[in-house]
């Protein structure tokens, strides 16, 4: 089977946008890759890792953006990704929210980080051995879901890292493998200490 990490999307590859009345990404051009994540990425396929991003997209259920304008960004992240070597082996992203306007996809699901669901579909689809795999990200959600799958797991201190951080009990740090400042610190402790 084969190893994978798994990526957040928004506060782990790109930039999250910093706007109080629009925080959600709607648009292509919106899009601004992380310093270092290229790199990183690069690295961790060179080491044989099977690159796979996993995103909550609850402005979708919000009614913010359509499936499809969400199909359109991450075409143009996949894109940019493409063109400097990085190759995402697939994208699984959940659309739903309990509170969300849009009735389609307003309900609680097995899909949206903290839960599980993407993880496993992937290993499903792609046959990922998931305890040789690891889920970074930059919120608790991310690290949860990773840690219920049964990854190994790191938050990166970029997007919304520093305040996750804040909010983790001592005994919930200790869970991580690592708290790294960054993707490019993330990808070289990956392949400093996960050799197999």
């Amino acid at each position: 089977m084969k190893k994978a990490v798994f990526l957040d999307r928004d506060g782990t590859l790109i930039k999250e946008l910093k706007r109080k009345t629009r925080p959600f990404i709607t648009a292509p051009r919106e899009v601004r890759i992380l310093p270092g994540v290229i790199t990183a990425c690069q690295k961790l396929q060179r080491a044989g890792y099977q690159l796979v991003m996993i995103t909550n997209q609850s402005g979708i259920a919000r009614g913010l953006f359509t499936v499809g304008q969400l199909q359109r960004i991450n075409h143009h992240l996949r894109k940019q990704l493409a063109q400097k070597g990085v190759r995402l082996q697939a994208i699984y992203y959940c659309p739903h929210h309990p509170e969300g306007i849009r009735r389609r996809y307003r309900r609680k699901c097995r899909c949206r980080k903290p839960q599980p669901g993407l993880l496993r579909q992937a290993k499903k689809d792609l046959g990922i051995d998931l305890k040789r795999s690891i889920m970074i990200g930059d919120s608790w959600r991310d690290v949860q879901a990773g840690q219920r799958a049964g990854t190994r797991t790191i938050l990166v201190l970029t997007g919304q890292g520093r305040a996750s951080v804040k909010k983790l009990s001592r005994r919930e740090r200790k869970k991580l493998d690592l708290i790294a400042p960054n993707m490019t610190q993330a990808g070289r402790w990956i392949n400093r200490h996960l050799k197999s």
